[in-house]
Protein backbone atom coordinates (compact mmCIF):
# COMPACT_ATOMS: atom_id res chain seq x y z
CA UNK A 1 0.00 0.00 0.00
CA UNK A 2 2.71 2.18 0.90
CA UNK A 3 4.49 1.31 -2.31
CA UNK A 4 1.45 2.06 -4.42
CA UNK A 5 1.11 5.39 -2.85
CA UNK A 6 4.74 6.06 -3.53
CA UNK A 7 4.33 4.98 -7.11
CA UNK A 8 1.38 7.21 -7.52
CA UNK A 9 3.29 10.02 -5.96
CA UNK A 10 6.14 9.32 -8.22
CA UNK A 11 3.80 9.19 -11.22
CA UNK A 12 2.09 12.38 -10.15
CA UNK A 13 5.35 14.07 -9.63
CA UNK A 14 6.50 12.94 -13.03
CA UNK A 15 3.34 14.20 -14.66
CA UNK A 16 3.64 17.47 -12.87
CA UNK A 17 7.16 17.86 -14.05
CA UNK A 18 6.03 17.15 -17.56
CA UNK A 19 3.35 19.78 -17.28
CA UNK A 20 5.79 22.27 -15.99
CA UNK A 21 8.19 21.46 -18.75
CA UNK A 22 5.38 21.70 -21.25
CA UNK A 23 4.32 25.03 -19.84
CA UNK A 24 7.88 26.24 -19.90
CA UNK A 25 8.21 25.01 -23.43
CA UNK A 26 5.01 26.74 -24.39
CA UNK A 27 6.17 29.91 -22.75
CA UNK A 28 9.47 29.62 -24.61
CA UNK A 29 7.64 29.01 -27.84
CA UNK A 30 5.42 31.97 -27.27
CA UNK A 31 8.45 34.09 -26.41
CA UNK A 32 10.22 32.84 -29.46
CA UNK A 33 7.15 33.61 -31.56
CA UNK A 34 6.89 37.10 -30.17
CA UNK A 35 10.63 37.61 -30.63
CA UNK A 36 10.44 36.25 -34.14
CA UNK A 37 7.54 38.60 -34.96
CA UNK A 38 9.48 41.52 -33.54
CA UNK A 39 12.57 40.50 -35.44
CA UNK A 40 10.55 40.18 -38.65
CA UNK A 41 9.02 43.61 -38.08
CA UNK A 42 12.49 45.07 -37.46
CA UNK A 43 13.78 43.25 -40.53
CA UNK A 44 10.98 44.70 -42.61
CA UNK A 45 11.63 48.19 -41.26
CA UNK A 46 15.37 47.83 -41.79
CA UNK A 47 14.77 46.58 -45.31
CA UNK A 48 12.50 49.55 -46.05
CA UNK A 49 15.11 51.88 -44.57
CA UNK A 50 17.76 50.14 -46.61
CA UNK A 51 15.72 50.48 -49.79
CA UNK A 52 15.05 54.14 -49.05
CA UNK A 53 18.72 54.78 -48.35
CA UNK A 54 19.65 52.83 -51.41
CA UNK A 55 17.27 54.96 -53.51
CA UNK A 56 18.63 58.13 -51.94
CA UNK A 57 22.11 56.88 -52.65
CA UNK A 58 21.20 56.13 -56.23
CA UNK A 59 19.57 59.51 -56.63
CA UNK A 60 22.51 61.25 -54.95
CA UNK A 61 24.92 59.25 -57.05
CA UNK A 62 23.05 60.20 -60.21
CA UNK A 63 22.85 63.85 -59.14
CA UNK A 64 26.50 63.83 -58.15
CA UNK A 65 27.53 62.26 -61.42
CA UNK A 66 25.44 64.83 -63.31
CA UNK A 67 26.94 67.65 -61.24
CA UNK A 68 30.37 66.19 -61.81
CA UNK A 69 29.79 66.20 -65.55
CA UNK A 70 28.49 69.78 -65.36
CA UNK A 71 31.41 70.83 -63.17
CA UNK A 72 33.78 69.18 -65.57
CA UNK A 73 32.19 71.06 -68.46
CA UNK A 74 32.28 74.30 -66.45
CA UNK A 75 35.89 73.67 -65.58
CA UNK A 76 36.66 73.18 -69.27
CA UNK A 77 34.80 76.38 -70.12
CA UNK A 78 36.57 78.24 -67.31
CA UNK A 79 39.93 76.98 -68.53
CA UNK A 80 39.05 78.17 -72.03
CA UNK A 81 37.83 81.51 -70.70
CA UNK A 82 40.98 81.77 -68.60
CA UNK A 83 43.09 81.29 -71.71
CA UNK A 84 41.01 83.91 -73.56
CA UNK A 85 41.35 86.33 -70.63
CA UNK A 86 45.08 85.74 -70.52
CA UNK A 87 45.24 86.37 -74.25
CA UNK A 88 43.07 89.49 -73.90
CA UNK A 89 45.20 90.62 -70.98
CA UNK A 90 48.26 90.33 -73.15
CA UNK A 91 46.58 92.40 -75.88
CA UNK A 92 45.38 94.93 -73.32
CA UNK A 93 48.86 95.27 -71.91
CA UNK A 94 50.19 95.90 -75.40
CA UNK A 95 47.42 98.43 -76.08
CA UNK A 96 48.04 100.03 -72.69
CA UNK A 97 51.68 100.40 -73.55
CA UNK A 98 50.84 101.94 -76.91
CA UNK A 99 48.18 104.19 -75.34
CA UNK A 100 50.63 105.29 -72.68
CA UNK A 101 53.12 106.18 -75.37
CA UNK A 102 50.35 107.93 -77.35
CA UNK A 103 49.20 109.70 -74.19
CA UNK A 104 52.69 111.02 -73.57
CA UNK A 105 52.87 112.23 -77.17
CA UNK A 106 49.44 113.85 -76.85
CA UNK A 107 50.51 115.62 -73.67
CA UNK A 108 53.46 117.05 -75.57
CA UNK A 109 51.18 118.02 -78.46
CA UNK A 110 48.72 119.62 -76.03
CA UNK A 111 51.52 121.62 -74.47
CA UNK A 112 52.62 122.74 -77.93
CA UNK A 113 48.98 123.58 -78.78
CA UNK A 114 48.68 125.62 -75.59
CA UNK A 115 51.85 127.42 -76.64
CA UNK A 116 50.36 128.17 -80.05
CA UNK A 117 47.10 129.31 -78.45
CA UNK A 118 49.08 131.70 -76.28
CA UNK A 119 50.73 133.07 -79.41
CA UNK A 120 47.37 133.35 -81.20
CA UNK A 121 45.84 135.07 -78.18
CA UNK A 122 48.72 137.52 -78.05
CA UNK A 123 48.34 138.21 -81.77
CA UNK A 124 44.56 138.66 -81.47
CA UNK A 125 44.92 140.91 -78.45
CA UNK A 126 47.59 142.88 -80.30
CA UNK A 127 45.24 143.16 -83.28
CA UNK A 128 42.37 144.32 -81.08
CA UNK A 129 44.69 146.81 -79.41
CA UNK A 130 45.86 147.94 -82.87
CA UNK A 131 42.24 148.51 -83.94
CA UNK A 132 41.59 150.48 -80.74
CA UNK A 133 44.78 152.59 -81.10
CA UNK A 134 43.87 153.44 -84.68
CA UNK A 135 40.36 154.54 -83.80
CA UNK A 136 41.67 157.85 -82.47
CA UNK A 137 43.55 160.83 -83.92
CA UNK A 138 46.73 161.73 -82.03
CA UNK A 139 48.18 164.35 -84.34
CA UNK A 140 48.16 168.06 -83.53
CA UNK A 141 48.27 169.08 -87.19
CA UNK A 142 45.18 167.08 -88.03
CA UNK A 143 43.45 168.20 -84.85
CA UNK A 144 44.07 171.81 -85.95
CA UNK A 145 42.45 171.21 -89.34
CA UNK A 146 39.47 169.54 -87.66
CA UNK A 147 38.93 172.51 -85.36
CA UNK A 148 35.51 174.10 -84.64
CA UNK A 149 34.26 176.32 -87.42
CA UNK A 150 36.00 174.22 -89.99
CA UNK A 151 34.54 170.72 -89.97
CA UNK A 152 32.05 171.10 -87.12
CA UNK A 153 30.14 173.79 -85.26
CA UNK A 154 28.54 173.78 -81.80
CA UNK A 155 25.42 175.86 -81.14
CA UNK A 156 23.02 175.51 -78.18
CA UNK A 157 24.20 172.04 -77.15
CA UNK A 158 23.96 170.83 -80.74
CA UNK A 159 27.00 169.70 -82.72
CA UNK A 160 26.74 169.81 -86.52
CA UNK A 161 29.42 167.81 -88.33
CA UNK A 162 30.19 168.08 -92.07
CA UNK A 163 31.34 164.69 -93.36
CA UNK A 164 32.48 166.25 -96.65
CA UNK A 165 34.99 168.32 -94.68
CA UNK A 166 37.14 165.25 -94.07
CA UNK A 167 37.45 164.80 -97.82
CA UNK A 168 38.58 168.43 -98.13
CA UNK A 169 41.07 168.16 -95.23
CA UNK A 170 42.49 164.84 -96.43
CA UNK A 171 42.84 165.89 -100.04
CA UNK A 172 43.73 169.59 -99.91
CA UNK A 173 45.40 170.00 -96.53
CA UNK A 174 47.10 166.65 -95.98
CA UNK A 175 47.71 165.74 -99.63
CA UNK A 176 46.35 162.21 -99.25
CA UNK A 177 45.57 160.17 -102.36
CA UNK A 178 44.22 156.74 -103.20
CA UNK A 179 47.06 154.19 -103.42
CA UNK A 180 47.05 150.42 -103.79
CA UNK A 181 48.61 148.24 -101.09
CA UNK A 182 51.41 147.05 -103.32
CA UNK A 183 52.49 150.71 -103.61
CA UNK A 184 52.25 151.62 -99.92
CA UNK A 185 53.40 148.39 -98.30
CA UNK A 186 54.43 146.05 -101.11
CA UNK A 187 51.67 143.70 -99.93
CA UNK A 188 48.54 142.38 -101.62
CA UNK A 189 46.19 143.30 -98.76
CA UNK A 190 47.67 145.26 -95.87
CA UNK A 191 45.76 147.60 -93.53
CA UNK A 192 47.89 150.62 -92.70
CA UNK A 193 48.01 152.32 -89.34
CA UNK A 194 47.12 156.01 -89.18
CA UNK A 195 50.80 156.94 -88.99
CA UNK A 196 51.63 154.71 -91.97
CA UNK A 197 48.71 156.19 -93.91
CA UNK A 198 49.96 159.71 -93.28
CA UNK A 199 53.58 158.75 -93.95
CA UNK A 200 52.72 157.16 -97.29
CA UNK A 201 50.48 160.11 -98.22
CA UNK A 202 47.52 157.85 -98.79
CA UNK A 203 46.25 154.31 -99.13
CA UNK A 204 43.34 152.22 -100.35
CA UNK A 205 39.69 152.19 -99.25
CA UNK A 206 40.38 150.30 -96.01
CA UNK A 207 43.03 152.83 -95.02
CA UNK A 208 40.77 155.77 -95.90
CA UNK A 209 37.93 154.26 -93.87
CA UNK A 210 40.14 153.70 -90.84
CA UNK A 211 41.47 157.26 -91.02
CA UNK A 212 37.99 158.74 -91.63
CA UNK A 213 36.57 156.90 -88.60
CA UNK A 214 39.39 158.20 -86.41
CA UNK A 215 38.80 161.77 -87.63
CA UNK A 216 35.08 161.50 -86.92
CA UNK A 217 35.72 159.98 -83.48
CA UNK A 218 37.97 162.93 -82.63
CA UNK A 219 35.25 165.49 -83.48
CA UNK A 220 32.60 163.39 -81.72
CA UNK A 221 34.74 163.35 -78.60
CA UNK A 222 35.33 167.12 -78.77
CA UNK A 223 31.61 167.77 -79.03
CA UNK A 224 30.83 165.51 -76.08
CA UNK A 225 33.49 167.23 -73.98
CA UNK A 226 31.66 170.51 -74.63
CA UNK A 227 28.41 169.20 -73.19
CA UNK A 228 26.71 168.47 -76.50
CA UNK A 229 23.68 166.18 -76.25
CA UNK A 230 22.35 166.54 -79.81
CA UNK A 231 24.09 165.84 -83.08
CA UNK A 232 23.40 166.55 -86.73
CA UNK A 233 25.53 164.70 -89.25
CA UNK A 234 25.63 166.54 -92.57
CA UNK A 235 26.67 164.66 -95.69
CA UNK A 236 26.26 165.59 -99.32
CA UNK A 237 24.82 164.08 -102.47
CA UNK A 238 24.52 164.94 -106.11
CA UNK A 239 22.20 167.81 -107.03
CA UNK A 240 19.70 167.94 -109.85
CA UNK A 241 21.05 171.43 -110.54
CA UNK A 242 24.62 171.11 -111.86
CA UNK A 243 25.26 174.72 -110.86
CA UNK A 244 24.38 174.12 -107.21
CA UNK A 245 27.36 173.96 -104.85
CA UNK A 246 27.93 172.30 -101.51
CA UNK A 247 30.31 173.92 -98.99
CA UNK A 248 32.52 171.23 -97.49
CA UNK A 249 33.61 173.48 -94.58
CA UNK A 250 31.98 176.31 -92.73
CA UNK A 251 34.02 179.14 -94.32
CA UNK A 252 32.34 178.20 -97.66
CA UNK A 253 35.67 178.81 -99.36
CA UNK A 254 35.78 175.21 -100.56
CA UNK A 255 32.82 173.59 -102.19
CA UNK A 256 31.70 170.77 -104.47
CA UNK A 257 30.11 171.72 -107.78
CA UNK A 258 26.79 170.01 -108.46
CA UNK A 259 26.27 168.89 -104.89
CA UNK A 260 23.77 169.57 -102.12
CA UNK A 261 23.64 168.83 -98.40
CA UNK A 262 21.65 166.02 -96.77
CA UNK A 263 21.28 165.44 -93.02
CA UNK A 264 21.50 161.90 -91.74
CA UNK A 265 18.66 160.58 -89.63
CA UNK A 266 18.92 161.75 -86.01
CA UNK A 267 20.84 159.59 -83.56
CA UNK A 268 23.16 157.82 -86.02
CA UNK A 269 26.48 159.16 -84.73
CA UNK A 270 28.84 156.20 -84.14
CA UNK A 271 31.04 155.38 -87.18
CA UNK A 272 31.91 151.80 -88.15
CA UNK A 273 33.96 150.55 -91.07
CA UNK A 274 31.84 148.22 -93.21
CA UNK A 275 33.46 146.27 -96.03
CA UNK A 276 32.30 143.84 -98.64
CA UNK A 277 31.36 143.57 -102.26
CA UNK A 278 30.44 147.24 -102.81
CA UNK A 279 30.64 150.02 -105.38
CA UNK A 280 34.14 151.50 -105.47
CA UNK A 281 34.34 155.10 -106.67
CA UNK A 282 38.00 154.68 -107.68
CA UNK A 283 37.47 151.55 -109.76
CA UNK A 284 34.01 152.66 -110.85
CA UNK A 285 32.60 149.17 -110.33
CA UNK A 286 31.35 146.68 -107.74
CA UNK A 287 34.35 145.07 -106.00
CA UNK A 288 35.94 144.61 -102.60
CA UNK A 289 35.47 147.97 -100.91
CA UNK A 290 35.10 149.67 -97.49
CA UNK A 291 32.82 152.54 -96.47
CA UNK A 292 31.45 154.02 -93.22
CA UNK A 293 28.15 152.99 -91.60
CA UNK A 294 26.74 155.00 -88.66
CA UNK A 295 24.82 153.41 -85.77
CA UNK A 296 22.79 154.89 -82.90
CA UNK A 297 24.73 152.86 -80.35
CA UNK A 298 28.23 151.45 -80.30
CA UNK A 299 28.62 147.90 -81.58
CA UNK A 300 30.05 145.89 -78.68
CA UNK A 301 29.37 142.28 -79.74
CA UNK A 302 28.06 140.05 -82.52
CA UNK A 303 24.41 140.61 -81.57
CA UNK A 304 24.90 144.38 -81.90
CA UNK A 305 25.52 144.03 -85.63
CA UNK A 306 21.75 144.33 -86.06
CA UNK A 307 22.25 148.02 -85.17
CA UNK A 308 23.50 148.42 -88.74
CA UNK A 309 19.96 147.91 -90.05
CA UNK A 310 18.97 151.20 -91.76
CA UNK A 311 22.36 152.68 -90.84
CA UNK A 312 23.28 155.60 -93.15
CA UNK A 313 26.36 155.02 -95.32
CA UNK A 314 29.11 157.47 -96.26
CA UNK A 315 31.90 157.05 -98.80
CA UNK A 316 35.00 158.04 -96.79
CA UNK A 317 37.03 159.07 -99.83
CA UNK A 318 34.68 161.98 -100.65
CA UNK A 319 32.00 162.13 -97.94
CA UNK A 320 29.08 161.43 -100.28
CA UNK A 321 25.88 159.90 -98.91
CA UNK A 322 25.26 156.36 -100.24
CA UNK A 323 21.88 155.49 -98.70
CA UNK A 324 21.03 153.06 -95.88
CA UNK A 325 21.99 149.49 -95.05
CA UNK A 326 19.36 146.88 -95.96
CA UNK A 327 17.48 149.46 -98.02
CA UNK A 328 16.79 150.05 -101.72
CA UNK A 329 18.35 153.51 -101.38
CA UNK A 330 21.76 151.83 -101.36
CA UNK A 331 21.07 148.20 -102.39
CA UNK A 332 23.76 147.33 -99.84
CA UNK A 333 22.78 144.59 -97.40
CA UNK A 334 24.30 143.09 -94.28
CA UNK A 335 25.00 139.47 -95.11
CA UNK A 336 23.60 136.71 -92.91
CA UNK A 337 22.88 132.99 -92.91
CA UNK A 338 19.61 133.39 -94.82
CA UNK A 339 20.54 135.86 -97.56
CA UNK A 340 24.22 135.06 -98.24
CA UNK A 341 23.39 133.24 -101.50
CA UNK A 342 21.12 135.94 -102.89
CA UNK A 343 23.02 139.21 -102.45
CA UNK A 344 24.83 141.11 -105.19
CA UNK A 345 26.15 143.95 -103.04
CA UNK A 346 26.76 143.12 -99.40
CA UNK A 347 28.69 143.81 -96.18
CA UNK A 348 30.67 140.90 -94.73
CA UNK A 349 33.26 142.72 -92.60
CA UNK A 350 32.64 145.24 -89.80
CA UNK A 351 35.43 147.06 -87.95
CA UNK A 352 34.47 148.93 -84.78
CA UNK A 353 36.64 150.84 -82.32
CA UNK A 354 37.45 147.65 -80.41
CA UNK A 355 36.85 144.64 -82.61
CA UNK A 356 36.70 143.18 -86.10
CA UNK A 357 33.77 141.01 -87.22
CA UNK A 358 33.78 138.73 -90.26
CA UNK A 359 31.02 136.66 -91.85
CA UNK A 360 32.44 133.16 -92.32
CA UNK A 361 31.62 131.52 -95.65
CA UNK A 362 32.46 128.16 -94.10
CA UNK A 363 30.31 128.43 -90.95
CA UNK A 364 27.70 130.78 -92.44
CA UNK A 365 27.78 133.01 -89.37
CA UNK A 366 29.45 136.14 -88.03
CA UNK A 367 32.70 135.71 -86.09
CA UNK A 368 34.75 138.25 -84.17
CA UNK A 369 38.23 138.74 -82.75
CA UNK A 370 36.84 138.91 -79.21
CA UNK A 371 34.76 135.73 -79.63
CA UNK A 372 37.68 133.84 -81.12
CA UNK A 373 39.85 135.08 -78.27
CA UNK A 374 37.30 133.82 -75.73
CA UNK A 375 37.05 130.44 -77.45
CA UNK A 376 40.83 130.14 -77.49
CA UNK A 377 40.91 130.92 -73.77
CA UNK A 378 38.25 128.27 -73.07
CA UNK A 379 40.10 125.72 -75.20
CA UNK A 380 43.37 126.49 -73.46
CA UNK A 381 41.78 126.15 -70.00
CA UNK A 382 40.20 122.84 -71.00
CA UNK A 383 43.54 121.55 -72.24
CA UNK A 384 45.30 122.67 -69.06
CA UNK A 385 42.63 121.02 -66.91
CA UNK A 386 43.03 117.86 -69.00
CA UNK A 387 46.75 117.80 -68.30
CA UNK A 388 46.34 118.58 -64.59
CA UNK A 389 43.63 115.96 -64.18
CA UNK A 390 45.44 113.13 -65.93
Amino acid sequence: MIMKIKEEKVRYSYQRSNYIILIVLMICLISLGVGLFYIQAQHKQLKENYNSLDQEYSDYKETTETSLVSLSENLTAIEKEKQEVQSSLGNIEQKHKKLTERHDLLIEEVKKTIGKINVYQDEIEDSMEWVKDNSEIKNEKIEYYLRPGNCYKITEHTCRIKTGCFFFINKERLGLNYMYDYVTSNEVDQLQSIQEFLGNKGGDCEDYSLFYKAEFNYILDQCLKNGVDRFTIEAWQGSEDPEETYGVEYSNMWYIQGGTDIDLEKGYIYPNIVCGYLYDFVRGSISGHCIIGFTKEKIENINDLELLNNAPLIEPQNGIYLGKVNDESSNIFLINEKNHKELYSYINIVITDNDLYLFSDEYKEWLGYSIFNEELAETKNALIEGIDGE
